[in-house]
C-alpha cells in the first residue's frame, strides 16, 4: 500500500537526459575515422572550387612552349603536351566537376525515389523487376557493334 500512494513531484524532472544522449549520438560520427576524412577531403575540394579560379598560378588554357614539363618550381604538377599547367587546370576545373558531381547525386536519389517508392507499394515482382533492369544496364555495351558504327568507342573495322 506504500508503493501505491508514492507520487511524483512534477518539479523533479531530469533537464539534460535526453539532450546529452543526442550530442553523444553526434558525436560519434566525428569518432570515425573513415568519416573524418572524407569530411576533410570533401571540404578540400569545396573550397578549392570557390576559390580555384582565384588562386591559380596560370591561366589553365593558356599554351606555352614547355610541352610535357616535369614538376618543377614554376610548374608544381608539370605541363601536358600543349604546355597548359596541369595544377591551374585542376584548380579551375573542380567547380565545374563538383556541380556535375552535385546534380548527379540529386539526379540519381530523385530517380531511385520516384521508381523504387512505388515499386515498394505495388509489391509483387515490380520491385525484382525493377531490381533486374537497374543492375543489368550497366552490362549493356556503350555502343552496338556494327561496322557502321562512329562512336568513339573502337571497333575492329576502324
Amino acid at each position: 500500500m506504500a508503493l501505491n500512494a508514492i507520487t511524483l513531484d512534477p518539479s523533479l524532472t531530469i533537464p539534460d537526459a535526453v539532450p546529452a544522449a543526442a550530442t553523444r549520438r553526434r558525436l560519434m560520427f566525428l569518432r570515425n575515422t573513415k568519416a573524418m576524412t572524407g569530411l576533410v577531403i570533401l571540404g578540400i575540394f569545396t573550397v578549392l572550387a570557390f576559390i580555384g579560379s582565384w588562386i591559380a598560378p596560370y591561366d589553365p588554357s593558356a599554351l606555352s612552349s614547355a610541352t610535357m614539363a616535369p614538376p618543377s618550381a614554376q610548374h608544381w604538377l608539370g605541363t601536358t603536351n600543349l604546355g597548359q599547367d596541369i595544377l591551374s587546370q585542376i584548380l579551375v576545373g573542380t567547380r565545374g566537376v563538383m556541380i556535375v558531381w552535385l546534380a548527379s547525386g540529386i539526379i540519381a536519389t530523385a530517380l531511385a525515389v520516384v521508381i523504387g517508392v512505388p515499386a515498394g507499394f505495388i509489391g509483387g515482382s515490380a520491385p525484382s523487376c525493377c531490381h533486374a533492369c537497374l543492375y543489368s544496364s550497366p552490362s549493356a555495351p556503350p555502343c552496338p557493334p556494327s561496322p557502321h558504327c562512329r562512336c568513339a568507342c573502337p571497333s575492329p573495322s576502324h
